[in-house]
């Protein structure tokens, strides 16, 4: 996947993310959010086609 910018709501919250890089690495501790990060990217992705 490739992005410059999303954003996107999820309620009660918006959420901009920018990417300055062609590579991004996301890194935390368990249960942070990571999987469902890269869930919701995999929606929007979907939702473009």
């Amino acid at each position: 996947m490739i992005y410059q910018k999303i954003e996107f709501q999820a309620n009660p919250f918006h959420y901009t993310l920018q990417f300055t890089s062609r590579i991004t690495l996301v890194r935390g501790d368990s249960a942070t959010g990571k999987t469902y990060l890269y869930q919701l990217l995999e929606d929007i992705k979907q939702l473009e086609q």
